[in-house]
């Protein structure tokens, strides 16, 4: 399972500085694969010098180990943990303990109902259909995150408004959102949100989100400045 434009994307752009909570900042990474977001978090808020605990959870057990040996070998490892378990159990069993998260973050399965691969991990963590549909997702969210919590996800922009609409039902709105082209000349074809709960706020139009837009090509194959910026303390070469 190698490392993706997807999960680097929505780990260096969520926004960690106005998270409010405890001293200790809880995070939960539904769908951690091999760890990466997690590691981003980690590196993110240990360098705004926060104490946290970060809980990675994913429902395939090769996926949970070989993130577990991540965060074994960097030096963040007293402060992940590798869940093997379906996210739905987990959101349930913290809702019963009271155990409630300040950021959720997700890079979930896509291509609902499309064509299968043959490789069950790569079913599995690509086929919503087959683990966390938008309608799940919004579930885990209202499970597990604290009242002020975030949670963040990126999608295929086709399907943001599948999520949009059962995140609602949940109570909760977009309140940023970010539209991700491959380049100037193309159609965004990823979208990065984050949603709070509503609370007493009528606010819940897809139009009331912040809207913002990434490129991460220049026409010339050249990485963007605003690409470069974002993720400059993740990528060696920059």
């Amino acid at each position: 399972m190698k490392v993706n434009t997807d999960g680097v994307l929505l780990g260096a752009w969520v926004g960690i500085s106005g998270i409010s909570g405890e001293n200790l900042l809880r995070v939960a990474d539904i769908g951690t694969g091999t760890g990466v977001i997690s590691l981003i978090l980690a590196q993110r808020i240990s360098e705004s010098g926060r104490a946290f605990k970060i809980s990675a959870i994913d429902i395939d057990s090769d996926s949970g180990a070989e993130a577990s040996e991540n965060f074994s070998d960097s030096e963040w490892r007293e402060s992940i943990f590798s869940h093997i378990v379906d996210a739905r159990e987990f959101s349930v069993a913290s809702k019963l303990n009271g155990e409630k998260f300040d950021l959720v973050i997700s890079n979930p399965p896509y291509f609902i109902n499309s064509l299968k691969p043959d490789c069950d991990r790569r079913l599995l963590s690509r086929h919503s259909d087959n683990s966390l549909s938008p309608c799940n997702l919004a579930m885990v969210a209202d499970n597990m995150l604290s009242e002020n919590g975030i949670f963040a996800v990126i999608l295929p922009v086709e399907e943001e408004g599948l999520l949009f609409d059962q995140m609602s039902i949940q109570g909760f709105y977009c309140k940023r959102r970010c539209f991700v082209k491959t380049t100037p000349d193309r159609q965004p074809k990823r979208v990065m949100s984050e949603y709070i709960r509503a609370g007493g706020l009528s606010k819940k139009r897809r139009s009331d989100c912040e809207d913002e837009e990434l490129i991460i090509q220049e026409k010339s194959g050249e990485f963007t400045a605003a690409y470069k910026n974002l993720t400059k303390s993740l990528y060696l070469r920059f």
